[in-house]
């Protein structure tokens, strides 16, 4: 797999040398797994970074409301579903530990998220059959007001672990 390299059309809209890998495929387990790497080229400047990974699931938008989340938080998310379900995201702090998601028809997703994703949006569009469960690593905005600092020759490593578990 080759790697994303800044160049001079990369440095016109983010001006730093930088070295982007993303590693993903399905392990042993049946699960998939996305590694997330990007290395500050720079010699003397700190490097902002704010990923963000945007899974769409499959859903019956009637079947949306019966969507369960069984971590830290997702009553909330629950509770919510009126705002989600139309387009606006609702964010919760990532609990740190493996979340799980039932869906009607199709399973238990659990979900192994790393801590620099610091938040999880869930949201969906009006009428459509989908919905998101998102982790970023900051709020809208992140990149610039709060982002993730690279230190010059550093690099900041991100995980990503889905796995369905059938009802």
């Amino acid at each position: 797999m080759e790697n994303l390299k800044s160049d001079a059309s990369t440095k016109e809209v983010f001006p730093y040398d930088f070295e982007l890998s993303v590693n993903s495929g399905f392990d042993n387990d049946g699960s998939f797994n996305m590694v997330q790497s990007v290395k500050n080229l720079e010699k003397e400047k700190d490097m902002p970074v704010s990923f963000g990974l945007h899974p769409y699931f499959k859903v019956p938008h009637e079947s949306k409301k019966d969507v369960k989340f069984n971590f830290e938080g997702g009553k909330e998310i629950e509770e919510k579903f009126d705002i989600w379900a139309n387009g606006k995201a609702v964010s919760i702090d990532n609990p740190g530990v493996p979340i799980e998601v039932s869906v009607p028809g199709t399973g238990t997703l659990v979900f192994d998220i790393s801590k620099e994703y610091k938040k999880i949006w869930v949201w969906s569009q009006p009428g459509e059959d989908f919905f998101c469960v998102e982790p970023v690593m900051r709020n809208k905005g992140g990149l610039v007001d709060d982002p993730e600092n690279v230190k010059p020759n550093g690099t900041c490593h991100t995980n990503f672990n889905i796995k369905l578990k059938e009802d």
